[in-house]
């Protein structure tokens, strides 16, 4: 039953008065005079054009009480289900769960704190707000009070639930240190997690405790991947116990560009419910995600990377192929069964060392060029797949091969063989190519056998009837070598003639490049490409995401620093899934007699005032355009005109929302900027040292940043920064014009950045890519630093510039001074500074520069932020004697 509550009732009161206000709004004219004017017979017959009314019509008298009417109710402040006060006039604790499982009910989680804060508001209390998950900025849960209720409600606004789990026991250990007799309102998202309990138990020792609970069936659902062979679109949906069984749930499957490509319904089977997706080959190759419809959050989304997108596929064939009778060419069988799973490319080594996948039929000696091009691509991640044949069994050595072969191969296929041919048995259980099924008799007539050595049953992944290996393979490096011990037509078997041939092919071309068990060999970090929000959705990563070792992500996780996203480097992508690290999911136990249960499914309470006062608002409009039409003589097009403005204000929107760049979020604060490279491994450097600059200026002046952004300047707003740290690798592409565009129009505005060649040397290739980087742009004439400018003095005096070297020359402008405020648009050095100031503090990484080298590179740092932003003030004469002082002079 709904109830009708007004917070200012005396207001009530001044309806008593509309009988009056009757009175008021009649128009009375006043009673005419009588002159007798002898003249007044010449106008005798003539009709007045205009008449004026004796008194206001009753119905626009009406109209005008409605609104007074209208607006003294607003006024009062009626409220819909009004709620009851709180239990006490104590101070209360606000704690916001806003982990990833509260993303789902996150609406009517805020609309019950906006209750409770309303209640505080009537009764004049002072409120602490407290979050459970880390903010992404300091990696806290968010702790604010005391506060105004008022201010508590403002704040409120700005929250958002984030895509990690809740540190409770960062929350308890908080708590623990706030005041005593504090009443705490804990709004849930009904999970239990580790130190729920204990945070709990906290809180009651504080004072009351009031628990809002989302119903049983509006729990998180957690979809999680089967990752059995041949399995590649069947999940897990995982399910607290509250949610009962035979509950509908639908999974869609999304492309890249958002449409839905495949869509299954099922009916949960208790807390554990398998199902399969079946979409078609040709749709498979665009998906990018699938999730449970209807639940917002960043476990009920699984995220895939390039697996079932096409790899390219190198062929080696000879020049001289056989083109009248394919069918005895090995790339011919190859081509036909490889052709619906990747993009195929026929030639030379040299033209397929740019593919995931090279494959070597037997087609001759490969010179010893060709070998060391192809032993470096497959070091740096490449798979070679090669095929035994004649050419390899009359080689005297074998070269790239998983494992050392014997000489001469074994043949059961002449007239005087005794054996009966070998056929094919199974796949090794731990290798890729477990779970392919055998659905004919695949019969050896020729192999070449390996040798016994000791780790060979390791490197076996498939093996014939009489425990010979057919398919071997060894990693080298961050590559991969896979040999199967016959041909690559039917001359030595009909392997190349089955269903399995295709199989072996596609899944293999399917662990290329994105297996993440390769990742383990692969040196470097993976960059966040793309990262999910707390609701779930792909978006760019904010500026406290950190890349993650390539060889550490298996153990990495989930975090405000690893937020779960596409991660990835030139070559390698990776999905880092949330469900991946959340095998379950259990709702909230019961609590203690003492605790007050509350739901967020009970009615909220709603003001009318708003409503009120536009309804009043739209009726003094009305009451306008009808004055307008009864009293002008140009009536008919005012009128027009009028109605044309009210339909205008009732068809704009009531909100418009702008379309804002990803880049827009760094307008709102102050961020230290760098250009990203195509080097991964030097981003990474670059931003662990940015951070440690960071640190130091928020340490030492005041002068705060909130974080580290790495720019793309083409498609990037580079006006957000007052200055920008471009590091130079050699293997940098020269800038599109779109790129020296925004670049040119940066360092136009005003924005400095310091291009840094990272090395002394004048005649390296990173000093040939900046020329090849700037040469589009338009930069004044640069000389040497000099002793005296104010580089030196902006905060530190210093005399050199160190970074990982010392000694090199820093070019600034020559002519600064005569405009920007004395700041030179570009600094251009050689000493590496992010790898100084990042061993500076700390960040495993080694510099070279010893302590005092590295603290003058800070130092230089901070003197060139303050450069930036300050200008050339210090240069000021009225410096001239402190700085003396300083110097002892």
């Amino acid at each position: 039953m709904t109830s009708l509550l007004f917070l200012n009732p005396w207001l009530l009161s001044a309806l008593a008065t509309l009988p009056a206000l009757w009175f008021l709004l009649r128009i009375m004219p006043p009673a005419p005079r009588q002159i007798f004017l002898p003249s007044a017979r010449f106008l005798e017959g003539l009709v007045p054009k205009t008449k004026t009314p004796s008194k206001t019509p009753w119905w626009i008298l009406l109209l005008r009480l409605i609104v007074v009417t209208l607006m003294i109710t607003a006024f009062a402040q009626p409220v819909l289900n009004p709620s009851r006060n709180l239990a006490s006039n104590n101070p209360i604790r606000i704690v916001i769960d806003n982990g990833w499982s509260s993303a789902h009910i996150w609406e009517r989680k805020i609309q019950a704190v906006e209750d409770v804060l309303a209640r505080a508001v009537r009764q004049g209390l002072s409120v602490y707000l407290d979050t459970t998950a880390p903010e992404p900025s300091d990696g806290k849960p968010l702790t604010l009070g005391p506060l105004s209720a008022h201010e508590a409600l403002s704040r409120l606004k700005g929250l958002q639930p984030y895509p990690w789990s809740s540190d409770f026991k960062a929350r308890y250990e908080k708590i623990k240190e706030s005041p005593d007799n504090v009443d705490t309102y804990y709004f849930s998202d009904g999970i239990q997690a580790k130190s729920t309990n204990s945070f709990i138990k906290t809180l009651k020792q504080k004072g009351q405790v009031h628990i809002f609970k989302p119903s049983p069936e509006n729990l998180p659902l957690i979809l999680s991947k089967d990752n059995s062979p041949d399995r590649d679109l069947s999940f897990f949906i995982h399910a607290p116990e509250t949610i009962p069984a035979g509950t509908p749930v639908t999974l869609e499957a999304l492309g890249a560009a958002g449409q839905v490509i495949g869509v299954e319904s099922v009916t949960l089977k208790g807390k554990k419910t398998q199902i399969t997706m079946e979409i078609p080959e040709s749709l498979r190759q665009n998906l990018a995600h699938v999730r449970i419809a209807g639940h917002n959050n960043a476990a009920s989304i699984y995220l895939f990377d390039d697996q079932f997108q096409k790899k390219r596929v190198g062929i080696a064939s000879p020049a001289q192929a056989d083109q009248a009778n394919p069918f005895i060419e090995a790339s011919f069988y190859l081509t036909r069964a490889l052709e619906p799973y990747a993009e195929l490319q026929v030639g030379n080594i040299d033209a397929l060392l740019g593919n995931a996948v090279i494959i070597l039929p037997d087609i001759g000696a490969l010179s010893p060029q060709e070998l060391e091009k192809l032993d470096v691509w497959v070091r740096d991640g490449g798979l070679l797949l090669r095929f035994a044949g004649p050419v390899m069994e009359q080689a005297r050595q074998h070269f790239l091969t998983p494992t050392p072969l014997r000489k001469g191969a074994r043949s059961l296929d002449g007239a005087l063989a005794w054996e009966t041919p070998p056929k094919l048995q199974s796949f090794n259980k731990n290798a890729p190519l477990a779970g392919i099924a055998l659905r004919e008799d695949i019969i050896i007539k020729q192999q070449l056998l390996a040798e016994p050595v000791q780790d060979l049953a390791d490197k076996t992944w498939a093996v014939l009837d009489d425990g010979t290996p057919l398919i071997t393979a060894d990693r080298l490096d961050s590559g991969l070598i896979v040999l199967v011990h016959t041909t690559a037509s039917p001359d030595w078997s009909n392997l190349p003639l089955s269903g399995a041939f295709v199989q072996i092919l596609s899944r293999l071309v399917k662990i290329a490049g994105s297996n993440p068990d390769s990742l383990q060999n692969i040196t470097g970090s993976l960059e966040a490409l793309r990262t999910l929000n707390g609701k779930g959705r792909l978006i760019q990563p904010e500026a406290s995401v950190q890349p993650i070792m390539a060889d550490q992500i298996a153990t990495t996780k989930i975090s405000y620093k690893h937020p779960p996203g596409i991660y990835g480097n030139g070559s390698i992508r990776y999905a880092f899934n949330f469900a991946d690290q959340i095998p379950s999911v259990k709702a909230l136990g019961d609590m203690s007699n003492d605790i007050t249960i509350l739901s967020y499914d009970t009615s909220h309470e709603q003001s009318l005032m708003p409503a009120l006062l536009l309804t009043s608002f739209i009726l003094l409009l009305m009451d306008w355009i009808i004055m307008i039409a009864m009293s002008s003589s140009m009536r008919l097009n005012i009128f027009k005109r009028a109605a044309v403005m009210v339909f205008l204000c009732f068809i704009l929107p009531a909100h418009s929302h702008a379309q804002t760049p990803d880049s827009y979020k760094y307008a709102d604060g102050l961020y230290l900027g760098f250009i990203k490279s195509a080097n991964t491994g030097l981003n990474a450097q670059t931003r662990r040292g940015l951070e440690a600059l960071k640190d130091a200026l928020t340490a030492r002046t005041s002068a705060e940043p909130d974080g580290v952004a790495s720019l793309n300047p083409e498609t990037d707003i580079l006006s957000f920064f007052p200055f920008i740290y471009w590091p130079i690798d050699a293997n940098d592409q020269p800038l599109s014009q779109k790129a020296l565009r925004n670049v040119q129009d940066y360092l136009d505005h005003g924005g400095t950045i310091l291009f840094d060649t990272r090395t002394q040397d004048t005649s390296t290739k990173n000093n040939e890519t900046l020329m090849r980087i700037t040469a589009g742009l338009n930069i004044p004439a640069l000389s040497p630093i000099k002793d005296d400018h104010v580089l030196g003095k902006s905060f530190y005096l210093l005399d050199s510039f160190p970074g990982r070297y010392n000694g090199g020359t820093i070019w600034v402008e020559s002519n600064s001074e005569n405009g920007r405020d004395g700041v030179s648009s570009v600094l251009i050095g050689s000493h590496d500074w992010a790898s100084a100031w990042a061993q500076s503090a700390g960040r495993n990484y080694r510099s070279g520069a010893s302590a005092r080298q590295r603290e003058l590179s800070i130092r230089f740092g901070i003197n060139l932020m303050m450069y930036a932003l300050t200008g050339n003030y210090k240069a000021d004469q009225v410096h001239v004697k402190h700085i003396l002082e300083r110097l002892g002079q």
